[in-house]
């Protein structure tokens, strides 16, 4: 098959990426768009009003209440075949299955320019997440003032998101009965600052709050890794650049990024990701005891055995999914 051939090929592959990747970038500004052309152009804002009054009373703590989940738009049409782009593959290569009756923290790494990997388990009904964990409910935690945005968060809910602040994280965990796991992606915005190509940066070494959530539930933690999420976009950066992006994620929390993906017609520039294969592997759970102060020692302890248990499952997997394997590492900082 000629380049030409291939790249028609992946334009109708590209179109059902591109659907929910503009929705993750650009859904906030179209929220903001809306919502002052109901308020200001249409004589609905009575409604308007009621629903922002809504979100920001009665309905402000859902995001910290693991959200509500719309089934209908976690089977939507578009998303086997963005998958299948590609293609993303979700693997357990834990010893034995989860225990249905606990509450498990899942430690996503590397975060990349967009976490497509992990986004690709948890927000579908086609990743395999189910096939794997059939007992356990599932979220993706992000930060939690996207959810302050009004009608862009009925999307984020939707798609089963939740709130990565700690009281979020601390209701799904301590919920009774067991059958919820939470996924947080680390290292979040200032990890994909150091997302490219080849480069397998994760940022854990300051990162402790998950560790102390987890100690407080004595939720076991699950390392995660996507291997190939840092191929799909190199970007743009230089000194100034750097001090700029650095300033902004300080500010807004949010990575200030300039990808460089592909085009609809081509492969070497544009927004869309480029087709790399993204494989999600799921380590063997750390075993967490329950302690409701524990100490800096305590928490010292269990980031090391996490750290450890992440580097082993980076280096046990990466000669299947990483080129020239021998001289690549896993980089914490």
């Amino acid at each position: 098959m000629d380049n030409a051939t291939s790249y028609f090929r992946k334009v109708p592959e590209k179109i059902y990426v591109a659907m929910p990747l503009f929705s993750m970038w650009f859904g906030s500004v179209l929220s903001a768009a809306v919502l002052v052309y109901v308020a200001f152009f249409t004589y609905v804002w009575p409604l308007l009003l009621v629903y922002i009054v809504w979100i920001y009373t009665i309905d402000k703590d859902t995001c910290d209440r693991g959200g509500r989940s719309n089934t209908w738009l976690r089977i939507c049409y578009c998303f086997p075949r963005g998958l299948n782009y590609f293609p993303m593959k979700f693997i357990n290569v834990a010893k034995a299955p989860l225990n249905a009756k606990r509450n498990y923290l899942f430690c996503c790494f590397p975060h990349g320019v967009m976490p497509l990997g992990v986004a690709g388990a948890f927000l579908t009904d086609y990743g395999g997440f189910d096939e794997c964990f059939p007992n356990h409910i599932r979220r993706l935690a992000t930060l939690r003032h996207f959810f302050s945005i009004p009608f862009y968060r009925e999307y984020l809910l939707s798609a089963g998101q939740c709130s990565a602040s700690e009281n979020s994280l601390n209701y799904m965990l301590s919920y009774p009965g067991g059958g919820n796991i939470v996924g947080l992606t680390v290292g979040g915005a200032e990890e994909a600052l150091y997302a490219k190509p080849g480069n397998y940066y994760v940022v854990l070494k300051k990162r402790k709050g998950f560790i102390r959530v987890a100690l407080r539930n004595g939720s076991p933690l699950v390392p995660v890794f996507s291997f190939g999420v840092i191929d799909i976009y190199d970007q743009m950066s230089n000194p100034y650049l750097k001090r700029l992006q650095n300033y902004v994620k300080s500010v807004t929390g949010v990575a200030l990024i300039l990808p460089i993906g592909c085009g609809f017609l081509q492969d070497w520039f544009g927004i869309l990701p480029k087709s790399r294969p993204i494989t999600t592997i799921v380590g063997d759970p750390i075993e967490v005891s329950r302690i409701e102060n524990p100490s800096q020692n305590q928490i010292e302890d269990l980031h090391s055995r996490f750290v450890e248990q992440l580097e082993k499952l980076f280096n046990d997997h990466k000669h299947s999914y990483v080129r020239d394997a021998d001289n690549v590492k896993l980089i914490i900082v």
